[in-house]
């Protein structure tokens, strides 16, 4: 399981592979690629890349989870500070 801290690097690469972003939602490679693979034509793909990050937040709507992530890094941090 990836820490708050792996989601977001990942999430700050320009492009993601299939098992790359299942290690940010934390599911399995075979269900998210089948989800991905229902909705690929609303994704910007690049051979040897991957897909557009923008596109998997956007498509799988994604910005509330990783404002709870930014968050609880955030948190982790104060954590550790005091």
């Amino acid at each position: 399981m990836c820490t708050a801290k792996e989601r977001l690097a990942l999430l700050e690469q320009p492009y993601l592979t299939g098992a790359e972003f299942s290690k940010v939602l934390n599911r399995s490679p075979s269900v998210v690629n089948r989800e991905i693979k229902n909705v690929k034509d609303n994704l910007f793909y690049v051979d040897g890349w991957g897909y557009l990050t923008d596109d998997l937040i956007k498509v799988f709507r994604l910005k509330p989870f990783v404002a709870r992530l930014k968050k609880e890094l955030q948190d982790t941090k104060k954590a550790a500070d005091a």
